[in-house]
């Protein structure tokens, strides 16, 4: 019994140390390795008045630099389908130290039902 009660005190200690995490399938994080410090705290999509789905990532850098990064939206149709259009293409956002990161965009078509989100090192 002595040695439960430092053992259950060190366990609650460390759940309460551990932070929100997010996993979502619709969003990855690629080229492995570079993103150590950087998590997912929020997926959130909503469609508009107007029809058109709306996604914003939610983020946080726990790492001691800035980083660059970049993501890219591919809007997917019903049938699973990417929906080809000349706004799929990589954008770049920063990711502060020990800071939240966040971004948003709104489909360019009313057929969008869901996405696939790609985050990556900006390496220019």
């Amino acid at each position: 019994m002595k040695f439960v009660l430092p053992f259950l005190f060190c366990f609650i200690l460390l759940g309460c140390s551990m932070k929100q995490m997010v996993i979502d399938e619709r969003v990855s994080f690629i080229d492995a390795g570079w993103n150590s410090h950087l998590r997912l705290t929020n997926v959130l999509s909503t469609v508009s008045d107007d029809g058109h789905l709306r996604v914003q990532v939610t983020g946080f850098n726990d790492g001691s630099s800035y980083q660059k990064l970049q993501y890219r939206i591919q809007w997917l149709n019903k049938s699973g389908l990417f929906i080809p259009t000349i706004l799929t293409r990589w954008v770049d956002f920063p990711a502060f130290q020990n800071s939240p990161f966040n971004f948003q965009e709104i489909a360019p078509s009313t057929k969008a039902t869901s996405f696939q989100i790609l985050i990556r090192e900006n390496v220019l």
